[in-house]
């Protein structure tokens, strides 16, 4: 008992360390620009979490994040270093909206599916990116990775500001097009979206779902066929 207390300790003290020394780095940055440091962050918590609505807001909005640090998570159990998480994000944003504003006809249903699908899609083929160059030229992911997040953001830059991604209307915003009425998403309740990312954090965030190393999967290793003479292997993780 003693032992499993001592573990969850240590999973739990270095999160929590580094979120206090972001937020006493913080404090020091605007002291130093003369701001009230009290007044900030006793604003910053009431917006997040000051009523109901900010409440369900703020887990609205931490959902698709908790979703894309999981993407490193299970890429690491797996033995790779996966840091373009956030150019894949983009990229099948991307993908996603070009789907959900130019396809038209498509059931509602059948047209949700579909936006998710490219998006998965798009974020996938990034991520392949790295991986082609990992296997054929020898290249470290640890860099490749950080690399494409700066050319998902340049190129999502350039969508929002020239044609033909770019939203046409007349006196818009530099943005991509509205996706249909259709594929957008109902509107929950505060309650009911509060209890939905709550359920969805919580079952797609705990460790045991991801426990897993290749050699459970497929020994000695997972092969993915690829066109030509490309196979992406998965190392086997010996930790």
């Amino acid at each position: 008992m003693q032992k499993w207390i001592l573990n969850k300790f240590k999973t739990i003290s270095f999160p929590a360390t580094s979120i206090l020394v972001a937020l006493l780095l913080g404090a020091v940055i605007m002291s130093a620009m003369g701001y009230q440091v009290g007044l900030a962050y006793s604003s910053l918590l009431k917006g997040a979490f000051g009523s109901k609505n900010s409440l369900a807001e703020t887990l609205i909005q931490t959902t698709p994040l908790i979703f894309t640090a999981l993407s490193y998570a299970i890429a690491l159990r797996c033995g790779l270093v996966n840091l373009g998480a956030e150019g894949q994000l983009y990229i099948g944003a991307v993908c996603g909206s070009v789907a959900g504003a130019h396809i038209q006809g498509l059931p509602p249903v059948l047209h949700i599916i579909l936006v998710l699908i490219c998006g998965f899609i798009g974020g996938a083929l990034w991520g392949l990116i790295v991986a082609v160059l990992k296997m054929k030229l020898g290249a470290s992911e640890l860099i490749t990775t950080i690399m494409l997040n700066y050319i998902a953001l340049e190129f999502v830059s350039f969508c929002v500001t020239n044609p033909p991604f770019k939203d046409m209307t007349p006196g818009s915003a530099p943005r991509m097009p509205a996706v249909a009425d259709a594929v957008k998403l109902p509107i929950l309740p505060s309650e009911a979206a509060k209890f939905w990312a709550c359920a969805v954090s919580t079952a797609t965030g705990s460790p045991n779902w991801y426990n897993v190393s290749p050699d459970s999967v497929l020994p000695p290793a997972a092969l993915l066929p690829l066109p030509g003479k490309i196979r992406l292997t998965i190392p086997q993780s010996r930790s």
